[in-house]
């Protein structure tokens, strides 16, 4: 009894499953007062309107500097456009423009199982 109920609860929570991973990488700012950089990702449509913060853990992702290059684990499951920016920003918390947008087509969910399969035994 106690398995059936741990399997009932289990399915009610949430879990969140990511399919990939992506790694940026950038040319370092050379300002004296740089604090960090900021990462901006789409999902969907990257041709179009701004792009969201990164969120991890429902926090924004902040890179401090000098760390040119991060890993970004949240990548979804989805099939469509990847897309990301990046802001540089400043010890007096003055953000830059947006970088230019680099986009990645990605297939990141899987096909449909076969189905049908049969065997035949062969005496």
């Amino acid at each position: 009894m106690k398995k059936i109920i741990l399997a009932i609860v289990m399915c009610l929570i949430p879990v969140m499953s990511y399919a990939a991973s992506a790694t940026l990488t950038w040319t370092p700012n050379t300002e004296s007062d740089l604090a960090g950089y900021k990462i901006y990702r789409g999902n969907g449509v990257c041709a179009i309107g701004p792009l969201q913060p990164l969120l991890v853990g429902g926090v924004a992702v902040s890179i401090v500097a000098p760390i040119n290059t991060y890993v970004d684990t949240t990548v979804p499951a989805f099939d469509g456009s990847l897309c990301y920016e990046l802001t540089a920003f400043d010890t007096s918390k003055n953000e830059s423009v947006h970088s230019v947008r680099v986009t990645k087509q990605v297939n990141l969910i899987p096909p449909v199982a076969p189905v049908g399969l049969t065997v035949d035994v062969i005496p």
